[in-house]
């Protein structure tokens, strides 16, 4: 496969459609394989070619959301294909635009649930708190950039698979500003699997994980805790939520 350049979608492009994205959603839904009509937009000033270049490659179209065996398959492959690029780059959510209508259009929407205008704000728009950690591309590059283990020299992505397995996993720890971490999340990911893979039980009480390592931060600088120390400290909190013996 050959090479092409990335491409911003334009501030224009981007204004016109977030504004009249309840119109547009008719267009997304009727549109679901061609997304030709994006170049309506900005008088047709929709995206600008930039100098970086990544390799040509295909996904797999999900068959529904919840098709997690593919949904992680192209989430390893977008990572690959684009950790190169800097971190100004992956960070801009002109790029995520561009990536989403120009690159991977079909598999986007299929990976969608419901179809409703805050629903495209969020998973296309990128907008709210935290907006690259709920794009519906945007955030597969990143559970897989923070999850990876690099020194695992058998499976690198043995965890990112777990995350995406069941993805409340991962959830509850993308509201929080530390979740750009990769050490921390390493850390947390990594208790999480053990706990699991150890115990073979597993408790929806993620949320509660999360407040407690936020908790931990208002006694102790998270920067200066270690992979190990989040490690030993949500282990020891999850084994005493599997237990029922915690007190909060």
């Amino acid at each position: 496969m050959g090479k092409i350049n990335i491409a911003y979608m334009t501030e224009a492009a981007y204004k016109e459609l977030k504004q009249n994205i309840g119109t547009y959603r008719e267009n997304f839904i009727v549109n679901a394989s061609d997304s030709s009509w994006v170049h309506q937009l900005a008088d047709g000033k929709v995206f600008q070619s930039k100098s970086y270049q990544i390799d040509e490659f295909s996904l797999k179209i999900p068959f529904s959301p919840s098709d997690s065996k593919t949904i992680t398959e192209n989430s390893i492959l977008i990572y690959e294909k684009l950790k190169h690029l800097p971190a100004y780059v992956l960070s801009n959510k002109y790029f995520w635009l561009w990536f989403m209508f120009e690159r991977c259009y079909s598999v986007a929407l299929a990976m969608m649930g419901e179809k409703e205008v805050s629903t495209f704000n969020n998973q296309w728009l990128l907008g709210g708190r935290r907006g690259l950690f709920f794009g519906i591309i945007s955030r597969c590059y990143y559970r897989v950039a923070l999850t990876v283990d690099e020194n695992n020299d058998s499976d690198r992505y043995y965890l990112t698979r777990f995350t995406f397995e069941s993805p409340s996993r991962f959830r509850e720890l993308t509201w929080r500003t530390f979740s750009s971490e990769k050490r921390i999340v390493m850390g947390f990911m990594k208790a999480v699997y053990d706990v699991v893979t150890a115990t073979g039980r597993e408790k929806s009480c993620y949320d509660e994980l999360v407040k407690d390592l936020s908790r931990l931060g208002s006694v102790k600088i998270l920067d200066m805790m270690s992979e190990n120390d989040i490690y030993d400290f949500v282990s020891a909190r999850y084994n005493k939520y599997l237990s029922d013996t915690v007190s909060l």
